[in-house]
C-alpha cells in the first residue's frame, strides 16, 4: 500500500511539478514499472501479450524525444563554434549535463523555491536569498508568466527542435575556465538555403557577454547563409 502511495504521488508530481516533458515522462516511467503488476493486470493490457513491453518502450522512445538534440535540427538550433568560428559538434559533456539539468527544470525549480516566499514589501529577507532575481522570480511565479515560460519548452520538445541551453555552457566557463561558444540560429518559417533573408542580432548580455557575443557573431556569420 506503501508503495502504491508512493508511486501515486510520483505520477502528481510529474504531472504538476516539472516542467519539462523529459522530467514528466520520466516520472510517468517509474510509476510504470514501479507499479508493474497492477498495470500488466489491466484489461486493456491483457489483450495484448507484449502491451506492456510496448507501453514501457514508447515511453523511452518519448523520453529521447524530449530531451535536448544533440544533432541539431529544426527551425531552432544551438550552434557551437570554435576560436575560427567554425562549426563544432556539440561537446559531449555539456549535452549530458543539458539532458540531465535542463535549464528549464533549473528555472522551475528556483520559481518554485522562490515562490513559497509571497511577494512582500520588506525587502531585507529577499536580499539575503538572492536578491532581484528573486523578487522577479516570484513577480513572475505569483503572475502567472512562468507558465509561458515553460510552454516554450515544451512546445520546442514536440518539435523534435529543442537545441538544449547555452547557459550550462556559460556555467561550464565559469566554474572551469573553459572556452566554449556558441549562437542560436532561428531560420525562418518555410527556410530555403536559395533565398536570403535579413539578419536580427539578439545580445543577452548576462554574465558580461555582450562584447563575446558581438565577436562571436562576427565570426560565425559566414555559417548563417543568409
Amino acid at each position: 500500500m506503501r508503495k502504491k502511495i508512493l508511486s501515486f504521488l510520483l505520477l502528481f508530481m510529474a504531472i504538476l511539478g516539472f516542467a519539462t516533458w523529459q522530467y514528466r515522462l520520466l516520472s510517468i516511467l517509474l510509476f510504470v514499472l514501479i507499479n508493474k503488476n497492477w498495470i500488466k493486470s489491466h484489461p486493456l493490457l491483457l489483450r495484448f501479450k507484449q502491451s506492456y513491453k510496448l507501453l514501457v518502450s514508447t515511453l523511452i522512445i518519448a523520453i529521447f524525444i524530449a530531451i535536448p538534440n544533440y544533432y541539431q535540427r529544426g527551425r531552432i538550433q544551438l550552434a557551437y563554434i570554435d576560436k575560427t568560428g567554425k562549426h563544432i559538434a556539440t561537446p559531449i559533456n555539456i549535452y549530458l549535463l543539458n539532458v540531465i539539468f535542463s535549464e528549464e527544470e533549473i528555472m522551475n525549480v528556483g520559481m518554485k523555491v522562490s515562490a513559497i516566499i509571497p511577494p512582500t514589501g520588506e525587502p531585507t529577507l529577499i536580499k539575503k536569498l538572492g536578491g532581484r532575481f528573486i523578487r522577479e522570480a516570484q513577480n513572475d511565479f505569483w503572475s502567472g508568466k512562468a507558465l509561458s515560460f515553460y510552454a516554450q519548452y515544451n512546445q520546442l520538445s514536440w518539435q523534435f527542435s529543442n537545441p538544449g541551453s547555452f547557459a550550462i555552457a556559460q556555467a561550464y566557463n565559469e566554474q572551469f575556465g573553459t572556452n566554449y561558444n556558441g549562437i542560436y540560429i532561428t531560420k525562418p518559417q518555410h527556410y530555403t538555403s536559395s533565398k536570403k533573408y535579413p539578419v536580427v542580432l539578439f545580445a543577452h548580455g548576462l554574465f558580461g557577454q555582450l562584447g563575446t557575443l558581438s565577436r562571436t557573431f562576427l565570426k560565425f556569420e559566414k555559417m548563417l547563409h543568409c
